[in-house]
């Protein structure tokens, strides 16, 4: 009997998208991204100038995620309830704002989505700090408050300079970058 439940694994930890049907407000979104692996940049301020320090490697092996809808969101737990991995979605979750002002209430774990004609700016506060990631006809605009950077499609840096507010010794990892872009790229593929 074990055995014939083990082999009925659903992988939930991969796979499960139980978070959207149980929650009553449906506040728990399921987007698709494509699996990936990359290396990216570490950069050090030096000098006034942006230079390569290391690279880090970044991984997204789930081809389902899930972004918590924040102004639908009534933080009852229910997703946490029926979570098969002990998660609780509505907290885990990158939490996307619909509306600007929501946002800008918010100190950390923020997320707002704007599309500009064609262009789409994904802002994002991350253990409170502001970043912010436009995706233009040239490429990838990443914005932090120590840098602002001109990405390719690989997030290699094409253009860096630093900010008034730098100074030397302050890093700007660019893990953040690429986590926005796949987000930012999962969302506006579910938007149809």
């Amino acid at each position: 009997v074990a055995r014939a439940e083990a082999a009925r694994c659903l992988l939930c930890n991969e796979m499960c998208s139980l978070c959207v049907t149980v929650c009553p407000n449906r506040a728990n979104h399921e987007y698709a991204v494509t699996p990936r692996e990359v290396e990216v940049a570490v950069l050090r301020v030096q000098g006034g100038q942006l230079v390569a320090d290391e690279q880090r490697r970044l991984s997204l092996t789930q081809p389902r995620q899930i972004v918590n809808l924040t102004n639908l969101c009534n933080e009852c737990g229910n997703c946490q309830t029926f979570c098969p991995t002990a998660g609780a979605p509505y907290r885990d979750k990158p939490r996307l704002h619909l509306d600007a002002e929501s946002y800008e209430a918010e100190t950390d774990r923020a997320m707002h989505l704007a599309l500009q004609g064609d262009d789409a700016v994904l802002r994002a506060r991350i253990d409170g700090v502001e970043h912010r990631l436009e995706v233009t006809a040239d490429g990838l605009r990443y914005v932090t408050p120590t840098a602002a950077l001109q990405l390719d499609a690989e997030y290699g840096v094409v253009e860096a300079r630093c900010t008034d507010a730098a100074r030397d010794g302050d890093r700007v990892d660019l893990r953040p970058a690429a986590h926005l872009h796949w987000v930012l790229q999962g969302l506006v593929a579910s938007l149809g």
